[in-house]
């Protein structure tokens, strides 16, 4: 009986053992320096629709760069919502010269930002 309990209560558990990840990794680029790398990865995401805000290149790090982009209807309802919700506005997205690209993950960061108004842009996250 108490392996039966046990076991009931390890699967009722186990959804709470599923988190959310913070950054997702992203379709890796190929290797080169980290201008060619920003450059690149800036052509995809306008392509894909998004606005590119700024780009960071961390002092005494060269091998690291970050770009901050938009997405036109999340920008939208972000804006809605307003007052410091305007945080949630920007996806930063990271790039390494090997190519390796990683970007904060929307429903992590979003029920963060938003906490009691993520519902209002939960369709467009």
């Amino acid at each position: 009986m108490k392996r039966l309990f046990t076991a009931v209560c390890l699967v009722l558990l186990t959804p709470l053992s599923m988190a959310l990840a913070p950054y997702v990794e992203g379709a890796k680029l190929a290797a080169s320096d980290i201008g060619s790398q920003l450059n690149a990865l800036e052509t995809k995401l306008k392509a894909a629709g998004f606005t590119v805000l700024g780009r960071h290149t961390p002092e005494g790090l060269p091998q690291n760069a970050s770009l901050v982009v938009a997405e036109p209807s999340l920008q939208a309802a972000v804006a809605s919502i307003g007052g410091s919700a305007i945080v949630a506005s920007g996806i930063r997205v990271g790039v390494l010269a090997d190519g390796t690209v990683s970007y904060m993950n929307p429903a992590y960061w979003y029920r963060a930002y938003l906490r009691g108004n993520y519902g209002k842009a939960e369709s467009e996250v």
